[in-house]
């Protein structure tokens, strides 16, 4: 029993170490010294305590119950490591990152380092250069609209003109962009001025201007259907202008890819489930 303790104490600890780790540097990392505590506490047993005493079966159930909370967090950390790597190709798409607080419970950030920008040449392609958010509206099936933000630039002139998000069924703008019908050489400026030329008139007009949204904790953005939502943590957007209060300025032609390291995400999702499955075996369980 007592090597069996040593055993769920060593590879907890370890794993825990390991979950903690995930945060992009070694500064983010939260202390856990409540459950380091309580582990070390039933690893280090007195070798004058009876095997069979009703102290050690106290400090392995405590052991073993931590060790199961520890599977749980895994558990948790793979799932994001797994959405992670499935979104590799995501425009725009932002790395989730596990952390812990003291006590070993699980919560995610996002990770809000730029990704590489891949020039396309597309004219109504655009990416933005700083920490702003494109704001758009998406219809639900009443009816209804609610708000989103994304950092994918993707857009489309749909059959009325209005200047959409191309994914999905095209999300609109907000606020909405519309260019007359014979619109031609559609550019988006640094500061998010939509322009066009007509035959008619040959030279160019303004057809309105992309605004952005900026959060106070914008790693505290959740994620529905590859779209940011607004939460209570990352508080309430501001809007601004491309170029305005740190929100970045936009450059057309270019996308931002997701900044998804492959090669960490998988090396850390083989720890994840080598880690787990040593806790499991501690535990006694197999498969």
């Amino acid at each position: 029993m007592t090597a069996a303790t040593r055993w769920i104490a060593a590879y907890f600890l370890t794993s825990l170490s390991l979950l903690a780790g995930c945060a992009s540097k070694p500064a983010d990392r939260v202390p856990v010294s409540t459950s380091r505590h309580a582990v070390m506490t039933a690893a280090h047993l007195s070798p004058g305590v009876p095997p069979d005493s009703d102290a050690v079966r106290q400090q392995l159930r405590q052991a073993t119950g931590i060790a199961a909370d520890a599977v749980r967090a895994i558990d948790a950390a793979r799932k994001v490591s797994v959405e992670n790597i499935s979104n590799a190709d995501t425009i725009g798409f932002k790395a989730c990152v596990p952390f812990f607080e003291d006590g070993g419970k699980i919560h995610l950030r996002r990770d809000l380092g730029d990704g590489s920008l891949d020039s396309t040449g597309g004219n109504l392609d655009a990416s933005i250069f700083g920490a702003g958010f494109f704001i758009v509206r998406i219809k639900k099936s009443d009816g209804s609209r609610i708000t989103r933000y994304t950092r994918a630039g993707n857009f489309a002139v749909n059959a009325s003109g209005k200047l959409l998000l191309n994914q999905g069924n095209g999300y609109e703008l907000d606020p909405p962009i519309t260019l007359p019908p014979a619109a031609t050489q559609i550019t988006i400026d640094h500061d998010g001025s939509v322009r066009y030329v007509t035959a008619a008139s040959g030279v160019k007009s303004e057809a309105g201007q992309l605004k952005l949204a900026m959060f106070p904790s914008p790693d505290q953005l959740s994620l529905v259907d590859g779209m940011f939502v607004e939460t209570e943590g990352s508080g309430p957007p501001l809007r601004t202008f491309p170029g305005e209060d740190g929100s970045g300025q936009i450059f057309s032609g270019f996308l931002e890819h997701s900044n998804v390291d492959v090669n960490k995400e998988t090396a850390r999702l083989r720890y994840l489930n080598e880690w787990r499955n040593a806790l499991l075996l501690a535990l006694g369980i197999h498969g």
